[in-house]
């Protein structure tokens, strides 16, 4: 105990001595500085990186993106360095000081891409670390937000490529220069968004926006990518699975029985599903994307298509099969609807070839039933299948594209 009270007695004592030094050295460093000059008269270097911590969201409708992270930027200020060097109170054994942004010079940053204005655009100061040899850093804390060009041509399984363009504005090429020591966005403090992902990222640091003849006049620029991909799991559970169900189902309606009377409604109905379906991707397809079709909505178009072509072949086939209840053609236009169908039965089924099958003068009215009846089933079968091959041919289209994509 009698060791341990001096001690803190002493500790005490030097305790105001050491915030007075404080006080001093920063009013030596910041006597004769000027802020609004440039540290070095030759071209600095100006260190960036950047570190996410979320991913708030991406309005694919708008093409809005939205992050929330800080700015890293380092540079040296030979100014500091010698004023602190030449300081009385220099002995005081710190080795850093921090100032406001307002009271020492920091590189003018400007967002091109900014979906609004952003933050660090705003009057919000920031704090300024300096070490001894005149080493400084600067981290800029923001939600930033930006406009993002979109590409839906792989829906629901794309990826966007989405950045960040920083600007060191009011200074040329030849006067400061941008430097990218880690190549990637920090992500140790990155938490998941639900629906998008960052699956790579990467710092490119250059020269661009030339303001006149020469390269001096070029403004520094650091340009951070972020490649996000969708989680499909949502579209392909609630879109794709039910819509392959329903090119599946609507083939079907060459299954049912010809008299049941319901081949029809059954076939509008898949067909108008079908239809609702296609609206909901279009709903979610921004009319501002670079491109204007995905590979899913041709798929889908491709599926009305097939469905129309159903619906159609379902009616004439049962109008084939209604032909099995009909006497003799009581005037001109049933005899021409006649016709058309033999001749659709000749392409389709060729029954027309057999000779007991042939729709003339001799068979009898039982027996000439029983020959559109015949017509007919062989009608059913073949659209059945051939119906089954155009939806086979649409799913492995679209798998294909899929496995084609860099998702």
């Amino acid at each position: 105990m009698l060791v341990i009270f001096p001690f803190f007695i002493t500790m005490m004592s030097l305790w105001p001595s050491t915030s007075s030094s404080e006080s001093q050295l920063r009013k030596d460093i910041l006597q004769n500085y000027m802020k609004e000059l440039r540290p070095n008269v030759t071209q600095m270097v100006i260190n960036i990186s950047f570190s996410v911590f979320h991913l708030i969201g991406f309005d694919d409708k708008n093409g809005k993106f939205t992050i929330n992270g800080y700015l890293g930027m380092s540079w040296t200020d030979s100014r500091i360095a010698k004023s602190w060097a030449f300081s009385e109170a220099s002995e005081i054994g710190t080795s850093t000081m921090y100032f406001k942004e307002s009271d020492v010079w920091t590189p003018e940053i400007r967002q091109k891409n900014h979906y609004s204005r952003s933050d660090f655009e705003k009057v919000i100061e920031e704090t300024v670390i300096f070490h001894k040899n005149g080493s400084a850093v600067m981290m800029k804390m923001d939600v930033f937000t930006m406009e993002c060009t979109t590409f839906f041509s792989f829906f629901p399984f794309d990826t966007q490529n989405c950045s960040i363009d920083v600007l060191i504005w009011g200074f040329f090429n030849g006067e400061i220069a941008l430097n990218a020591p880690y190549p990637k966005v920090n992500m140790k403090l990155f938490s998941e968004d639900n629906v998008w992902h960052i699956r790579d990222t990467r710092i490119n640091v250059e020269s661009v926006y030339g303001l006149g003849i020469n390269d001096i006049y070029q403004v520094p620029r650091a340009k951070i990518e972020s490649k996000i991909l969708r989680s499909p799991s949502y579209y392909v559970t609630c879109l794709i699975v039910p819509l392959i169900f329903m090119q599946c189902l609507q083939s079907c309606v060459f299954l049912m029985p010809w008299d049941c009377g319901e081949r029809a409604s059954f076939a509008v109905t898949v067909l108008l599903a079908i239809a609702l379906f296609l609206t909901m991707v279009t709903e979610h397809i921004p009319k501002a994307a670079k491109t204007h079709f995905s590979f899913l909505g041709i798929k889908m178009i491709f599926d009305l298509l097939v469905g129309i072509m159903i619906q159609i072949s379902a009616i004439i086939i049962q109008l084939v099969y209604y032909q099995s209840r009909r006497s003799e053609p009581k005037f001109f236009g049933v005899n021409i609807i006649r016709v058309v169908l033999n001749v659709i039965c000749s392409v389709v089924c060729r029954v027309c070839d057999d000779g007991d099958f042939k729709d003339n003068e001799d068979n009898d009215q039982e027996q000439k039933s029983e020959i559109w009846i015949e017509r007919g089933n062989k009608m059913d079968k073949f659209c059945f299948w051939f119906a089954n091959s155009l939806t086979l041919i649409s799913i492995l289209f679209f798998c294909v594209v899929v496995g084609s994509s860099d998702y």
